[in-house]
């Protein structure tokens, strides 16, 4: 029946250690084989600092985000000589990817470093040359350069960055020319191309832009914190540096014939633009695009239960009343001590005897099993280690001898404060009740008169909240379970 209560008990402490860590408050009773467990504490510190850890690497992966712009932009090609003059337009795509960094802890600016690839083109429908050194033409001139350029947008973001917002941002911009061809084509005979690189195109130019737009977060259902973000935007763009060629404008690139049916049509590097002066790209540009900010990607929540920590409370003393022919046990809250009779003998047992008075019962006569005494300062180890400090012998040495002279049956129980967790507790206080028991073992006691367990942090004698309660935590203690009289004579 008793191991039916054992298990019962057992099952009982284990199912209320399950229980959600916000159901279990101060005061809360846990009960136990001997007594019970009382909840003197719950300490959310470690609950709070997770779930702020949580959220400051949220903010941090939150305020970073890459995405995609796609769009089209109109560009006018500004020619400044005799030959083309005034404005030629065009309009052509425009694609780009970005990274985001969202700086301040307002979240007011941004940095948005882009690549993009677009092309650029001219027109010239009536395209004259007559008179010139190059020869008689008339035609259509066709210009595309297939570019890439680099965008560092500084962004002002207006409103509440959680909600649809404005922003406006200016940006440099460096482009670079990677390909595409420039071309006569006459109104008779054949056609001239040449690659824009072998042509009197520059090979980079640099520009300024000064845009604005609108982000729409959208948010997941099933986690409402995580969040993409549409993009739409509109730009300017004008043009700082030339795009003529430096060898163009210093007048070194020649003059080649181009006339229609020429020996040398089409075949000679073709230089289009003749007496260049000055050529710039402005530009209007409107993208939509996605931005993915790194938040999507963060795991869930890393969930904490809170630190309980939990004193142990055996069941009250007892006072045993001792008759001719039976033995009551009454509680010391509910005992008439009236009643007792003159001829009883009246013991009220203690949780935790010194070894003296243990010694002192046996020599009076009085049974000794199932008391307990305690080494608080008498069994000192090493720091965070099991090894006996040699101070400790002679009390070491004591016990022993009064196990061999007495038969005594003893269980070596190892304890702890609650410094650390509680498995590394566990495993320390299984360390030191070892090295106890290995110390009486080499002192000649019996084997099968000693054993040894380990409790950890679980069995707190008093509080561990000051220095004086956690050394009386950090103990050694001896459960005795059978002896003998004591013989003097050994």
């Amino acid at each position: 029946m008793k191991q039916i209560n054992i298990i019962f008990m057992s099952l009982l402490l284990t199912l209320s250690l399950c229980v959600p860590a916000h159901a279990q408050k101060v005061g809360d009773e846990i009960p136990g084989e001997g007594g019970k467990w009382v909840i003197v504490a719950v300490d959310s510190s470690e609950v709070i600092a997770e779930h702020e850890r949580y959220e400051a690497k949220y903010d941090e992966l939150d305020r970073i985000s890459f995405g995609v712009l796609a769009g089209a932009h109109l560009n006018w090609t500004l020619y400044k000589n005799s030959m083309v003059p005034g404005t030629r337009t065009g309009a052509d795509y425009d694609a780009a990817f970005f990274f985001e960094f969202v700086l301040g802890p307002k979240r007011i600016f941004s940095l948005r470093p882009e690549v993009n690839i677009l092309k650029r083109d001219a027109r010239l429908k009536d395209f004259n040359m007559s008179g010139t050194d190059i020869g008689l033409f008339k035609g259509e001139y066709k210009m595309d350069v297939k570019m890439f350029d680099v965008r560092l947008p500084f962004i002002f973001n207006l409103g509440n960055y959680k909600k649809i917002h404005p922003y406006i941002y200016i940006a440099p911009v460096a482009g670079f020319a990677y390909g595409g061809s420039i071309q006569l084509i006459p109104d008779k005979g054949e056609k001239a191309e040449v690659d824009i690189n072998g042509s009197n195109f520059r090979n980079y130019y640099i520009a300024g832009q000064l845009g604005v737009g609108c982000k729409f977060p959208i948010y997941f259902k099933s986690n409402p914190r995580k969040h993409l973000d549409i993009l739409l935007e509109v730009n300017a763009e004008g043009g700082i540096t030339d795009t003529y060629s430096k060898k163009e404008n210093n007048g070194d690139a020649g003059v080649y014939e181009y006339a229609a049916g020429g020996a040398n049509a089409g075949k000679n590097p073709l230089f289009a633009d003749y007496e260049a002066k000055r050529r710039t790209f402005v530009g209007l540009e409107a993208r939509a695009g996605l931005a993915f900010p790194l938040s999507l990607f963060q795991k869930r929540e890393k969930k904490v239960a809170p630190r309980i920590e939990r004193a142990w409370q055996p069941k009250p003393d007892t006072i045993i009343v001792h008759t001719v022919d039976t033995i009551v046990k009454h509680t010391v809250d509910t005992i008439v001590i009236e009643k007792v009779r003159k001829d009883t003998v009246i013991m009220v047992t203690k949780e935790c005897y010194s070894f003296d008075e243990i010694v002192e019962k046996l020599e009076k006569g009085e049974s000794i099993v199932g008391l307990s005494f305690c080494s608080v300062n008498d069994i000192t180890f090493a720091f965070d280690k099991a090894d006996i400090k040699p101070e400790s012998y002679a009390y070491l040495n004591k016990i022993a001898d009064f196990m061999k002279r007495s038969g005594a049956k003893i269980i070596v129980g190892g304890h702890t404060d609650n410094k650390g967790s509680a498995a590394y507790n566990l495993k320390l206080s299984e360390q030191r009740a070892k090295a106890v028991y290995d110390y009486l073992i080499g002192q000649g006691v019996e084997k099968e008169n000693l054993a040894y367990d380990f409790f950890g942090l679980s069995r707190p004698r008093a509080t561990n909240e000051t220095e004086e309660g956690r050394q009386i935590n950090r103990r050694v203690e001896f459960e005795i379970v059978g002896a003998n009289v004591l013989n003097k004579d050994k």
